[in-house]
């Protein structure tokens, strides 16, 4: 089996003296098989890091047919020789002329996301906001991608700092003669509350109460995963008059580290497209190419609303995922199969995952240093619902997951 070893000789500005041969074992004829003679292989990071190109570039290009990389067991996916150079040449002529390649994607502001969401979030302004994030890979999928793409609410730190009824963290104002929601013994840590008043001011046609304030509540002492079906009671949601209420003095037995600083907040207006790894797009059946694209459209569409690297919290719409689907996990272990169950049911798994759009999610809330919430490594907590009980406003039948990296 034949060792490419070949280095790229420099060439001009290129600096291709930075990129290193990965030498894989085999000719990448064998590799790739549309190539007549063997090449060095390019590693994609050594790639990436000689060009200053991001991650999120790379996936662009791989999704665009600029580059077909190729997994090499102990050696990282690489590329051809031939296309790293042309790559490189696309690179340095941009350069030259003032430019970028890829081209830049432009940024989504908040006057049209706002006016998605005072559209009632209609189908042609989401086809309108997407279509300069196309990939022609997803032409197939287009139309059902369009319908997919949700409204939601972002809650951005309010700058310069003042009061707002929508928070994180703090103290919640509750009702007068309403304690402090608890957990058996123990109280709950107060985690969020939203003004739902500035919710319909946003967003006019939200599905959420007009008037109120709904607030979440989470055990940050023992912190319930939502694994088991034990979990339930680890956290509590509560809709609330706000004309009735008034800051509540925490209870005495709540430890210092299940409190957290506040953190007044704004909301904001987003478009939210599924995880690749949802439902949603599970029953899309995607391609390889699709699957590609979608990962690239996704990220141009979070950096286009990117807020400064903000931590992500946000009020219904999809959820940013880290460890899989939770509307199956949600569906599963609130009809009594958790990860501690005995003895589990294959068929009654099948019928209960077989119920679409049974979920939606309420609330997701980041880790953030600026509250002191650390949800395990880099975690976050979200608050999902049933559509029936969204609808009949059955807030405490929420469920709740904690994931973390």
């Amino acid at each position: 089996m034949a060792s490419s070893t070949r280095a790229v000789t420099d060439q001009g500005d290129r600096s291709l003296a930075a990129i290193k041969c990965a030498a894989v074992g085999r000719s990448l004829d064998e590799l790739l098989g549309d190539h007549p003679e063997p090449e060095m292989a390019v590693r994609v990071d050594q790639l990436r890091r000689a060009i200053g190109l991001s991650v999120q570039d790379t996936d662009r290009l791989e999704a665009e047919g600029y580059l077909d990389p190729v997994y090499v067991e102990g050696k990282d996916f690489v590329v051809a020789g031939k296309q790293a150079e042309r790559l490189i040449t696309l690179v340095q002529d941009a350069r030259k002329v003032g430019s970028r390649f890829p081209p830049a994607r432009p940024a989504i502001d908040d006057a049209p996301r706002n006016a998605f969401l005072a559209s009632g979030a209609e189908r042609s302004r989401a086809a309108e906001l997407l279509e300069p994030f196309r990939y022609s890979a997803l032409h197939r999928v287009w139309p059902r991608l369009v319908e997919l793409a949700a409204p939601a609410l972002r809650l951005r730190a309010v700058r310069p700092a003042r009061s707002s009824r929508t928070r994180l963290g703090g103290v919640p104002d509750l009702p007068q003669g309403v304690a402090w929601p608890q957990r058996g013994e123990s109280p709950l840590s107060f985690i969020a509350q939203v003004d739902l008043s500035r919710v319909s001011q946003a967003w006019p046609s939200s599905p959420l109460p007009a008037t109120g304030l709904l607030s979440f509540f989470y055990d940050a002492t023992r912190r319930p995963w939502g694994f088991s079906p034990g979990d339930r009671g680890g956290w509590a949601v509560y809709h609330f008059d706000q004309k009735l209420v008034r800051p509540a003095e925490p209870p005495d037995d709540l430890p210092e580290e299940a409190r957290f600083r506040p953190l007044a907040t704004e909301l904001f207006g987003e478009l939210k497209l599924p995880a690749a790894e949802s439902k949603e797009v599970e029953d899309l059946d995607l391609r390889l190419k699709e699957q590609t694209a979608y990962w690239a459209l996704l990220g141009d569409i979070e950096a286009a609303q990117k807020d400064d690297g903000q931590p992500v919290h946000r009020l219904l719409g999809h959820p940013d995922p880290v460890q899989g689907d939770m509307e199956a996990q949600s569906q599963l272990v609130t009809n009594g199969m958790g990860a501690d169950s005995d003895g589990w049911d294959r068929d009654r798994e099948r019928r209960l995952l077989k119920e679409k759009g049974v979920w939606r999610m309420l609330l997701q809330v980041d880790s953030d240093e600026r509250t002191d919430m650390q949800w395990g490594d880099a975690g976050r907590i979200y608050y999902w619902i049933r559509q029936a009980d969204f609808a009949a406003r059955r807030w405490n039948e929420s469920w709740l997951h904690l994931q973390c990296f």
